[in-house]
């Protein structure tokens, strides 16, 4: 696939000015990420867990470049919204990266793990694991954000 069509945006013309693309571009970025939160939804696992935070975090930095284009209050919510599901998603991330780091540890040196240690993590796991999902659907449902992506 060419880098041409693989970046390409659908409904962005070459002779729009700056500002006038933010609807298209944002509008892609939503819809990307809208199919790794349906992907994460449907099967909540690691790789949909990291596919949904670069979706995310490139929703973010599009947000960022337009920031000047988008009315301030509708900026300001849809980003601390953003900012919020990024953190409790990495936080999520962290959890499984630390397992795995502490497994590979406890294999290499033959020593297991304290049980209060993965006590700790897998409650904390399963903590972030429902909220999660409410998070993913108040971002959804939020009319900023909808109004960002289609106004």
């Amino acid at each position: 696939m060419s880098y041409r069509k693989k970046f390409a945006i659908k409904h962005l013309r070459q002779d729009e000015i700056f500002s006038d693309t933010a609807i298209p571009v944002l509008a892609h970025y939503y819809g990307r990420m809208g199919k790794r939160i349906h992907a994460y939804l449907h099967e909540m696992n690691g790789e949909n867990l990291h596919s949904l935070r670069i979706a995310l975090r490139r929703f973010r930095y599009v947000l960022e470049l337009y920031c000047p284009s988008v009315k301030p209050n509708r900026f300001t919510e849809v980003y601390e919204l953003t900012v919020d599901l990024q953190n409790i998603l990495g936080e999520r991330r962290d959890i499984d990266v630390m397992r795995d780091k502490l497994g590979e540890i406890s294999a290499k040196t033959g020593n297991a793990l304290p049980a209060e240690i993965m006590h700790e993590l897998d409650t904390k796991r399963a903590q972030l694991d429902t909220l999660i999902p409410a998070k993913l659907e108040q971002f959804v449902a939020n009319k900023q954000v909808h109004k960002l992506v289609a106004d």
